[in-house]
């Protein structure tokens, strides 16, 4: 699956696939851990941050996709799938989407560093979701 999606420094448009879709463990200057998905412009090589999380939002993550899995396995099977699974899904989706948001407004215009304390991005800042 390949999406198109304007970098937020030159405006240049890159298409985002399981190869250039990026994972890095990053901090803050307090110590606080954070796992961002982020690409890289194809034209200025700018840092273009998709999503952030914290170990709050990758455990609950965790939960969700065993959930998922499970009622994947039932789909399989051709079993009946629980009303409370898919109210825990629900539930899940929503959280999660409310925490991650929670985390960028938290984040957002803080410099980040990798693990040798070196700066990964002087000003964090989010690609837009409008447009996708």
């Amino acid at each position: 699956m390949e999406v198109k999606n304007a970098c937020t420094k030159c405006g240049c448009i890159n298409t985002i696939d399981i190869h250039s879709l990026l994972r890095k463990d990053i901090t803050d200057k307090d110590g606080n851990h954070y796992l961002v998905l982020y690409f890289k412009c194809e034209q200025c090589k700018a840092i273009n941050v998709v999503q952030i999380d914290n170990n709050e939002t990758r455990q609950l993550y965790r939960t969700f996709k065993s959930l998922l899995i499970k009622v994947m396995k039932k789909r399989v099977k051709h079993e009946t799938i629980s009303p409370k699974d898919v109210k825990k899904k629900d539930k899940y989706t929503k959280t999660l989407s409310k925490m991650r948001e929670e985390l960028k407004q938290r984040t957002e215009g803080k410099t980040m560093y990798n693990d040798d304390g070196s700066v990964f991005v002087e000003s964090l800042s989010f690609v837009s979701r409008e447009g996708r």
